[in-house]
């Protein structure tokens, strides 16, 4: 019983610090986006993975050894009103702003987020010959 509750106490020291985190980068990725200008990127990467399939882990009934793992990026930047689009084109004319969403002034969101995520399958074969 004392191995368990150790084990369990363990778990929740690493719960707890995941959640301590995940606060913590909440509150600084808010404090960049209320404070960011039209000249700042906000980046946040992250990577997780699932070392090994296994038969009471996934549907993977084979137990083949296979893993997978994903890394994302996304990238924020304020999505600039006409006024600070007027002040880009000056100095970048080729910027095209009807590939861009609408203005904050006309209805547009506030900020433009871009995703994107990198998914990868490492796959390992036993030979059956040894």
């Amino acid at each position: 019983l004392l191995v368990q509750l150790e084990i369990i106490q363990k778990k929740l020291k690493k719960y707890i610090a995941h959640l301590v985190r995940d606060n913590n980068q909440e509150k600084f990725k808010q404090t960049v986006i209320n404070n960011m200008g039209i000249h700042v990127a906000f980046f946040l990467a992250d990577y997780w993975s699932k070392p090994k399939f296994g038969k009471s882990d996934s549907a993977n009934s084979e137990n083949t050894g296979t893993g997978g793992s994903v890394q994302g990026t996304m990238a924020v930047v304020k999505n600039p009103n006409d006024q600070e689009r007027d002040l880009i084109s000056q100095s970048c004319p080729a910027v095209d702003w009807s590939r861009f969403p609408l203005s904050p002034v006309h209805g547009g969101a506030s900020l433009m987020i871009q995703l994107k995520m990198l998914f990868i399958l490492n796959v390992c074969w036993a030979d059956d010959d040894g």
